[in-house]
């Protein structure tokens, strides 16, 4: 290998082995190597047609067709959008050996209801801002998503499967979780809801986002009136129920917690790692993930509780057992235990709790 190539290939890391073969059969290297972190729309191109590339933390997070702007990245869950990029660009790479495009479109359940992958490209990939665009999640188990312009218009139909999307098989996913968490950007509360809260007795106000699942699942934000007259979010560690669903659900109550996870994973094989309890909200968060918390009980000093982080629309849960000292939670400090079990889909949810409960 030949030095600056060499060079290239210790510098430039990828979300998955996917994108590390992809870049390759690009020959791409050395021109993505040269970009700084940032999504670059039509930064190369393959076969005539833009590609864009992500990069955050000098990793490559995605490569694939430009099909999707800036303003589509704002309105559309980006890993579905990144998806619909990156698949095309695999097919016609060959990157699956194995597979022809035929075959692995019909065992991947990935089907053109109207118009195909070129007409897809054509038009989307000529001005993306000139086409209508629009994206329907299916009773959770499909996505449809339908463009129309002046070169065409048709519908792309593929399940929602996080594996799928990710372009990142179960282990991979489950691999990767640490150094991805730990690559989440900064945390950021979730905002007040702008509807009207529920008033309870005492002063105290509830923001609900319902429950999931189980009716003790919810993902409750309790506040009170403030000196001011505005609210103010509830941070007493004496209401257990309202200050443990305010922390849980990332309404930003201040912590020094440290969360130890053990992450139970495929082939009942498991690791650990540890990571601050705000940098695991923020990376939940940052996914698209809605918190849903719920005590499941108090004893003999220590709280045990059910943590789900939600993701709708990418069809996966992180399911956490949590277990935490209510000394260390009255301190605001100190470490917090959790099971994980990540990426379940979201259609395998009763069955591990009915292993639970067994």
């Amino acid at each position: 290998m030949k030095p600056l190539l060499l060079l290239i290939a210790l510098i430039l890391h990828y979300h998955s082995p996917l994108l590390e073969k992809m870049v390759a059969a690009l020959d791409a290297e050395e021109t993505i190597a040269a970009l700084d972190d940032g999504t670059h729309f039509r930064s190369l191109s393959y076969a005539g047609y833009p590609l864009t590339v992500r990069k955050y933390g000098g990793k490559v997070g995605h490569i694939g067709f430009s099909m999707f702007d800036a303003e589509d990245r704002a309105a559309f869950p980006v890993p579905v959008l990144e998806f619909m990029e990156r698949y095309p660009l695999e097919l016609m790479l060959g990157i699956d050996e194995e597979r022809s495009p035929e075959i692995k479109m019909f065992e991947d359940g990935v089907e053109f209801l109207d118009g195909n992958m070129t007409a897809m490209l054509k038009s989307l990939c000529a001005d993306s801002a000139a086409v209508s665009k629009n994206l329907d999640n299916i009773l959770g188990k499909r996505y449809c998503f339908q463009w129309s312009g002046k070169a065409g218009k048709g519908r792309l139909v593929f399940p929602i499967d996080w594996q799928l999307i990710s372009g990142r098989n179960m282990m991979e996913n489950e691999d990767a979780l640490p150094d991805d968490v730990r690559a989440a950007g900064a945390f950021v509360p979730r905002p007040v809801p702008e509807i009207q809260p529920e008033v309870l007795a005492d002063g105290i106000y509830v923001y609900s986002a319902g429950c999931y699942y189980l009716e003790s699942l919810a993902s409750n934000r309790y506040y009170i009136s403030g000196d001011d007259g505005k609210l103010a979010l509830l941070n007493n560690p004496d209401d257990l129920k309202a200050y443990t669903a305010n922390l849980f659900t990332g309404s930003g109550i201040p912590n020094v917690f440290t969360l130890a996870v053990k992450i139970r994973k495929y082939g009942f094989k498991s690791s650990y790692f540890t990571v601050s309890f705000d940098q695991w909200l923020s990376f939940c968060l940052e996914s698209g993930c809605t918190p849903f918390w719920g005590i499941v009980s108090v004893q003999d000093g220590v709280l045990t509780g059910e943590w789900i982080m939600h993701n709708e629309d990418c069809g996966y849960d992180h399911v956490l057992r949590v277990v935490a000292p209510l000394e260390t939670l009255r301190n605001g400090k100190g470490e917090i235990r959790c099971r994980l079990v990540p990426y379940i889909p979201l259609h395998s949810l009763r069955y591990l709790f009915e292993e639970t409960k067994s």
